[in-house]
C-alpha cells in the first residue's frame, strides 16, 4: 500500500511531463508549418516580382530595338535625299519602276505613269492624266518629280485624252540648275512652250514583267530564287521551334504519366529538346553568313550582296530581338522543368493527380511544399516564355 502511494506522485509527474512535451511538440509543429507556408508564399511573391521585372526589361529592349530600326530607316531616307529618292536605292526595284514610283507620288490621283527606255539609258516618263490638268498642276508635279530624279529622266511629258499638254526634253531639264528653287512663273513658262499636240500613236505598252528593259535579269531571277528558298528555310526553322516548344511544355503534364519509368524518359527528353533548341538558335538569330554564301553561289555581285544582307539585317532587327527572348526563355525553361520532373520521381508514391494533371493529393506536408516551390519556379519560366512569344507575335504582325 505504501509502495503504491509512493508510486502515484511519480506516475503523475511522468504523465504531466508527457502532456507538457506533447503540447510543446504540437506548438513547434504548428509553428514550423506556419513558417513553411510563409516561406513558400514569400518565394512565390519573389518569383512573380522577378518575372515582372524581367518581362519589363524584355519589353523595354524590344521597344528600343524597334525605335532603333525606325531611326536607321529615317537616317537612310535622309541620306538618300528623301522618301521618294529612297526608291532609287532599293536593289530589288529596277530604275524604270523607281522612276514610275517617284512620278506617281507627285502626280494627281488616277494618273498612269509610263516609263519608256530608249537606247538603254534614256528614260522617257509619260504621265497619262485622267483629265486635262492646269499648267499650275503640271508645274507642281514636274517640280516634285525632277527634284528627285532630274539626273535620270531624259524627258517628261503630260498627256490627257490623247493630247500632249506639255513636255520637258533633256535640254530643258538640264537648263535648270535647281528644280527646288526655280520660280513658279519660269517653270510654267517652260511647260507652256509650244501648243498642245496629239500624242504619237503608239500601242499600249505591255506589262512591266513583259518588257525586256524592265524584266528581271538572269542574275536577279537567281537572286529571287535564293531569297525565296532562304525565306522558306527560315520559316521551317520557326515552325520547328514552335513544335519543340509545345513538346517541352507537354512534358510537365504529370496526368499523362505511365509510371515512374516515364519520368526518367521525360527528363532525358527535356535535355534533348534544350539541345535542339540551342542548335536552332544560331540559324534563326544569325542567318546572314548563310544568306551571303547562298547569294554569292547564285552569282550575285558582291557589292549587291552586301547591300541586300545589310538591308535584311536592319529590317529584321526588332523581330530577331523578340525571337532571341523566345529562344532564351525556352532554353531556360529546361532547367526548372528537369528539376520538377526529378522531384516527381524522388517522391513517387507520395503524391497522386487526376488525369488532367491539375489536381494533386499529397501524403505529407513536406512533399506538398516541395511540389509548390518547384512548380512555382516552372510556372515562372513558362510565364516568361508566354510574355516573350506574345511580344514576338505582336511585333511580327505590326504594320
Amino acid at each position: 500500500m505504501n509502495g503504491s502511494t509512493r508510486a502515484l506522485p511519480i506516475t503523475l509527474t511522468l504523465v504531466t511531463a508527457l502532456l507538457v512535451l506533447w503540447v510543446i511538440t504540437g506548438k513547434n509543429a504548428s509553428r514550423i508549418r506556419s513558417e513553411q507556408e510563409r516561406h513558400s508564399e514569400w518565394i512565390s511573391s519573389q518569383n512573380l516580382m522577378r518575372a515582372r521585372a524581367r518581362s519589363d526589361r524584355e519589353l523595354s529592349a524590344l521597344e528600343d530595338a524597334r525605335h532603333q530600326s525606325e531611326r536607321f530607316r529615317s537616317e537612310v531616307i535622309q541620306a538618300a535625299g528623301g522618301e521618294l529618292a529612297y526608291a532609287l536605292c532599293d536593289p530589288g526595284v529596277s530604275l524604270s519602276q523607281s522612276l514610275a514610283l517617284i512620278a506617281g507620288k507627285c502626280l494627281p490621283p488616277g494618273t498612269v505613269v509610263d516609263v519608256r527606255v530608249e537606247r538603254f539609258v534614256e528614260f522617257e516618263v509619260v504621265a497619262i492624266l485622267p483629265v486635262r490638268a492646269t499648267i499650275h498642276t503640271m508645274a507642281k508635279a514636274a517640280r516634285c518629280t525632277l527634284i528627285e530624279a532630274a539626273g535620270l529622266i531624259h524627258s517628261l511629258s503630260f498627256v490627257a485624252n490623247g493630247v500632249v499638254l506639255a513636255r520637258l526634253d533633256r535640254r530643258t531639264i538640264e537648263s535648270v540648275a535647281d528644280w527646288a528653287s526655280i520660280p513658279e512663273s519660269q517653270l510654267e513658262a517652260l511647260l507652256s512652250e509650244g501648243e498642245p499636240v496629239p500624242a504619237p500613236l503608239r500601242p499600249p505598252p505591255p506589262p512591266i514583267a513583259n518588257q525586256d528593259a524592265d524584266s528581271p535579269s538572269p542574275e536577279m531571277e537567281r537572286i529571287r530564287e535564293v531569297q525565296a528558298a532562304f525565306d522558306t528555310a527560315h520559316q521551317q526553322r520557326i515552325e520547328t521551334m514552335n513544335a519543340k516548344a509545345g513538346e517541352l511544355l507537354r512534358l510537365a503534364d504529370l496526368g499523362t504519366l505511365n509510371g515512374s519509368v516515364d519520368i526518367n524518359a521525360r527528363i532525358a527528353k527535356t535535355r534533348e529538346l534544350a539541345g535542339e533548341i540551342k542548335e536552332l538558335r544560331n540559324g534563326l538569330l544569325d542567318p546572314f553568313p548563310e544568306m551571303t554564301q547562298q547569294l554569292l553561289n547564285a552569282g550575285a555581285d558582291p557589292v549587291l550582296v552586301r547591300v541586300m544582307v545589310r538591308t535584311y539585317r536592319q529590317r529584321t532587327q526588332p523581330s530577331r530581338t523578340a525571337l532571341s527572348s523566345v529562344l532564351s526563355s525556352l532554353i531556360e525553361m529546361a532547367s526548372p522543368m528537369e528539376e520538377f520532373l526529378a522531384l516527381a520521381g524522388r517522391t513517387w508514391g507520395r503524391w497522386s493527380t487526376d488525369p488532367t494533371g491539375t489536381r494533386f493529393t499529397f501524403e505529407d506536408i513536406e512533399t506538398r511544399d516541395s511540389f509548390t516551390n518547384y512548380r512555382a519556379a516552372l510556372d515562372l519560366a513558362v510565364s516568361v516564355y508566354n510574355v516573350a512569344i506574345t511580344t514576338s507575335n505582336q511585333l511580327n504582325t505590326r504594320p
